[in-house]
C-alpha cells in the first residue's frame, strides 16, 4: 500500500469525494479509497502538496510505429527497428500521462505485438488498443504506404478483412 498524502484532486472525478485536497489510497496500482487529507497515517507516503493527481489521458489517433518518420523512411525501416521506435514512443507517451493509446493502423501488425508485451508485462508501456492493418478499398496510393493497408473491394472481403485482423489481435477495426 502506497498513500499520495494532500493531493489536490479535482471533486468531479473521484465518485462521491467532495474535498480538494485528499490522502489516496494505492494497492496493488489500484485506488482503494479517497480520504480528507491528514487522515491516513502508518504508511508508505509521497508528499503530493502543491501536486494535481488527474487520471490517465487517452491518446485517440496515434501510428506508434510511424510517428515521426516521413514516408519514405517508414518504407526502407526494417519490422525491428520499428517495433522498437513503437516501444519508445509508448512509454514516451506513458511518461506523458497518457495511460491508454489508441493506434490507428500499423504495418504487419507491429503494434499488436507491442499492445501484447505490454500486456504480459514483458516491458512496462501504456495499454495500447492496437487496430492493426487499415482496411480499405482498393485505391490509388494505397500502395504508397506498403502493407499499412488492407485492401477489401466488397462485403465478403472487408468481413474477411475484418476477421483476419480480429485473429491477429486487433482490438477495434
Amino acid at each position: 500500500m502506497i498513500v499520495l498524502k494532500n493531493a489536490r484532486i479535482l471533486p468531479e472525478l473521484t465518485e462521491g469525494f467532495d474535498g480538494s485536497t485528499a490522502d489516496i489510497v494505492i494497492n496493488d496500482g489500484v485506488i482503494q479509497e479517497i480520504k480528507p487529507a491528514g487522515t491516513v497515517a502508518d504508511a508508505e507516503s509521497l508528499d503530493m502538496t502543491g501536486k494535481t493527481v488527474l487520471p490517465g489521458l487517452i491518446e485517440a489517433h496515434l501510428h506508434l510505429d510511424l510517428c515521426g518518420m516521413n514516408t519514405f523512411e517508414e518504407n526502407v525501416q526494417a519490422d525491428a527497428y520499428r517495433t522498437m521506435r513503437a516501444v519508445k514512443l509508448a512509454q514516451d507517451n506513458l511518461r506523458m500521462g497518457y495511460t491508454t493509446v489508441r493506434d490507428v493502423g500499423d504495418r504487419n501488425n507491429i503494434v499488436i505485438s507491442v499492445a501484447k508485451a505490454f500486456d504480459e508485462g514483458m516491458v512496462m508501456g501504456p495499454t495500447v488498443l492496437p487496430s492493426g492493418k487499415i482496411i480499405s478499398p482498393t485505391e490509388a496510393g494505397n500502395e504508397f504506404f506498403g502493407t499499412m493497408y488492407l485492401e477489401a473491394d466488397s462485403p465478403d472481403e472487408f468481413r474477411k478483412a475484418i476477421r483476419t485482423q480480429y485473429q491477429a489481435g486487433a482490438q477495434w477495426i
